[in-house]
């Protein structure tokens, strides 16, 4: 997959069509492919990448950040091409950069990184993620309306994220928790 994503994308890009576009499956489905690539080769990975953790690291964060930038460098027709199929900064590319910092945040050394995210309201933000991921859109999608204007949205994004973790996500976790913990001593009894 996350070779033919790119080939996908490429073709999509001069042959345009209103059911495929950057946001379905097909030119998306290389950041699943490539996070199933980290996971299941992960020791081989690691042992790649703590040679020299800080500079992966670093290296990768530039990219993530600097890549939608490559365009305007580099006006050469071969490289446009070559952006378009590997995509900017939700592509090909840009997956394999993002998976080494994630490596990185779990896996690698417990310097200021690993503080940072571990501070407090960077952890709640951790806790609240899914729940941000499934409210988000509603808030940040270019509408007139005033629930789409910074920072009301921001604002709204985060309630709606904490409203939704404590009354439906928690208690179906803890219901979750408790059911498998009878399944498994039930399970053990017979």
């Amino acid at each position: 997959m996350i070779l033919i994503v790119p080939f996908i994308r490429y073709h999509f890009y001069f042959h345009s069509n209103n059911y495929i576009n950057d946001l379905t499956i097909f030119n998306r489905i290389d950041a699943l492919a490539t996070g199933c690539l980290f996971a299941l080769n992960k020791n081989l990975f690691i042992k790649f990448l703590q040679k020299h953790w800080d500079t992966y690291f670093t290296f990768s964060v530039i990219i993530i950040f600097f890549i939608r930038y490559i365009p305007l460098v580099f006006t050469n027709n071969k490289v446009q091409l070559l952006l378009i199929s590997t995509g900017l900064s939700y592509g090909t590319i840009v997956n394999f950069f993002i998976a080494i910092v994630m490596f990185y945040s779990i896996f690698g050394p417990k310097k200021i990184w690993f503080k940072f995210l571990n501070l407090f309201y960077i952890d709640y933000l951790g806790i609240l993620s899914y729940s941000i991921y499934l409210w988000q859109q509603i808030y940040i999608n270019k509408m007139p309306y005033l629930i789409n204007r910074f920072p009301l949205n921001l604002f709204l994004i985060l309630f709606t994220s904490m409203f939704s973790y404590y009354l439906i996500e928690k208690p179906f976790l803890s219901f979750k928790e408790k059911y498998f913990t009878r399944l498994r001593h039930f399970h053990k009894k017979t």
